[in-house]
């Protein structure tokens, strides 16, 4: 099966860790709450996922499906 890439990120395998954060973040997206991240590391912790895991995960998966963006900022430096 071939990797799926979108916004510079790929999606992780199936049955890791940091695939149940993703799996989760779409259950919590689906609900439409307003506190999504909190729900999100809520049920992470609850299963026993670590936090600091879940929630470089979470952010990870927000730049996949397009809710920030990390476009790279220049600095310009006056001479």
């Amino acid at each position: 099966m071939a990797s799926i890439f979108k916004n510079g990120v790929k999606v992780p395998k199936l049955g890791s860790v940091n695939r149940r954060v993703w799996d989760i973040s779409w259950e919590v997206q689906k609900i439409k709450t307003t506190k999504l991240r909190q729900e999100v590391l809520k049920r992470c912790a609850a299963e026993g996922i670590k936090i600091s895991t879940a929630s470089v995960e979470h952010c990870v998966w927000r730049r996949f499906v397009g809710l920030v963006n990390h476009s790279k900022k220049v600095v310009k430096h006056e001479k």
